[in-house]
């Protein structure tokens, strides 16, 4: 396994990682030309280049993170995307593809939108399996407003069976990220156990559950219950966890998806010291158990 992080592409983000200690990072596809990924073969090669000097420095790729563009764009625009992000994940030798499957309408649910999903993951799975790229869903459940409404489909077992069945291809898997299911009161090692062979990659976050104020407000008042906090600082059992991925033979990235507020999560500060402190907080919790 490789320890690493989320984050946008740079060389100074490659000379942050290697300061720190890691391993590996998993760029956002959008680090270079957004949605589109790239604009031309020049610029595919330029990102290729970029990725390379990483890899020469010691930071490997572990996935390509293409979020983005499947909340954002339709049809033919998406598939482009998502195809070039097939190829720059082939050709950086990650070979994985992480992404969020969007519910088509989100004012349904995930059964009712299977059928979308189906027509467009049926050609994502085919691009995928001709470039021998695996791609992974991130089990984000995003819910937004109220009542609660779903924006996306991986977001727990059943709807993982669901998509599976409806495309059943090998080249489609899981992001893999204990924090969504802690809050949701699923058990996330038996999840893990259950679709081993989907876990394509790992992402290290951690929830803390504020009981007095779920037990003032319930779970459906839209205040605030829970929140997402670096490995180590929450409650998610680490070495179980970890555990668990080394009995699989687990061999990928392990990223740190770094959204505690508490250490500049979103980098607003000046320096990047605050952000850094929590990155080297998650680092500690996994490099023991990683080695």
């Amino acid at each position: 396994m490789k320890i690493g992080y989320l984050t946008s592409f740079s060389q100074d983000e490659i000379a942050r990682a290697g300061k720190l200690g890691f391993d590996c990072l998993e760029p956002h596809s959008g680090s270079w030309g957004g949605d589109g990924v790239y604009a031309s073969s020049e610029e595919r090669q330029r990102i290729l280049d970029d990725l390379k000097k990483g890899r020469d420095a010691g930071i490997a790729v572990t996935a390509i993170a293409h979020y983005g563009p499947s909340l954002h764009l339709k049809g033919k625009e998406f598939i482009d995307s998502f195809s070039k992000a097939v190829q720059i994940a082939r050709g950086c030798q990650a070979n994985i593809v992480t992404a969020i499957a969007a519910r088509e309408n989100p004012e349904k649910t995930v059964a009712d939108n299977i059928p979308a999903y189906k027509t467009v993951y049926s050609e994502v799975a085919r691009i995928a399996e001709g470039e021998g790229v695996k791609v992974a869903f991130e089990n984000w459940p995003g819910f937004r407003g109220y009542p609660l409404k779903g924006i996306t489909m991986a977001y727990n077992p059943d709807s993982w069976e669901r998509m599976f069945d409806a495309v059943p291809s090998a080249a489609l898997g899981l992001e893999f990220d204990p924090s969504h299911l802690y809050w949701q009161g699923i058990d996330h090692i038996a999840a893990l156990k259950k679709f081993a062979n989907r876990v394509f990659h790992v992402h290290a976050k951690d929830t803390e559950i504020f009981r007095d104020r779920r037990n003032a407000f319930g779970i459906y008042s839209g205040e605030e219950w829970w929140t997402y906090r670096i490995p180590g600082l929450g409650e998610i059992d680490w070495r179980a966890f970890i555990a668990e991925l080394h009995t699989l033979n687990y061999a990928g990235g392990v990223c740190i998806e770094h959204e505690d507020f508490r250490f500049d999560c979103l980098r607003k500060e000046a320096t990047p010291a605050k952000f850094e402190e929590g990155l080297r907080i998650g680092l500690a919790t996994l490099r023991p158990l990683i080695g």
